[in-house]
């Protein structure tokens, strides 16, 4: 009986999500999960550990307080189930640095999981850009929840993926570059997101006040200590170069 085989989810963009049978004309409209407590939530992710980042779904997870195993299943059904209500997390975790999502793995199963009322961002909290053609170059992973969650699971991601560590840097430069320009350069030495990368810089002025410059021409010889943070990202070497997910 294809009536109690599978269903087909619509949404239009202001219109809300139904799900509609395999036969017959009739159909309901879909909400994502009312769950409030984290700990009381069920996560679902791709079967392929080279799709998603199964050991770090696992950290997160229990960050959250969630015990309840994962529904581990392919293509954007994962999108279907947060939208039916039937998980309330969806996660979709980079397993490389240098991966970017595909559109056509996303664009309809994000837009059906918002109609029914739920939230989607990448990992770092950004909406996802289906304006850049193919890929979503300016995202990284995936983070669909019932909305009510969104904000507790990107704080347990960001624990997860993205540990904060504090170092001092301490150059000396005829001219100290800007928060900017030393912002970028440690991301491209530590091979990181820049914008997982905070600069602060203080300068420290010499107590030395005897000596003075007589060529007016002559630049000044500064000494800086710049802090900065880092949030290291702990990115596999995965071989996988595409999926169907």
């Amino acid at each position: 009986d294809l009536a109690q085989r599978g269903c087909v989810l619509v949404a239009t963009v202001g219109g809300g999500a139904e799900s509609l049978p395999l036969v017959g004309d009739s159909s309901s409209a879909i909400r994502v999960s009312p769950v409030r407590d984290a700990a009381r939530a069920r996560i679902t992710e791709s079967v392929e550990a080279a799709h998603s980042a199964h050991g770090d779904a696992h950290e997160i997870s229990r960050a959250l307080g969630i015990t309840v195993p994962p529904l581990r299943i392919d293509s954007q059904a994962k999108y279907a189930v947060v939208a039916r209500g039937d998980a309330s997390i969806y996660l979709r975790l980079p397993t490389r640095a240098d991966y970017v999502e595909k559109v056509w793995d996303h664009a309809a199963g994000a837009l059906i999981v918002r109609e029914a009322g739920g939230q989607v961002s990448d990992v770092r909290g950004r909406p996802l850009d289906f304006s850049r053609g193919r890929t979503l170059s300016l995202n990284s992973g995936v983070v669909a929840t019932n909305g009510i969650l969104h904000r507790a699971v990107l704080e347990a991601v960001r624990f997860v993926l993205f540990p904060e560590h504090s170092f001092f840097v301490t150059l000396e430069t005829r001219k100290p570059p800007t928060a900017e320009q030393l912002r970028l350069a440690l991301a491209k030495v530590l091979q990181v997101d820049h914008d997982t990368v905070s600069v602060q810089i203080a300068i420290e002025e010499s107590d030395d006040e005897s000596e003075s410059v007589t060529d007016s021409d002559e630049e000044d010889e500064t000494s800086g200590s710049y802090e900065t943070e880092t949030d290291d990202d702990d990115d596999d070497d995965d071989d996988d170069d595409d999926d169907d997910d």
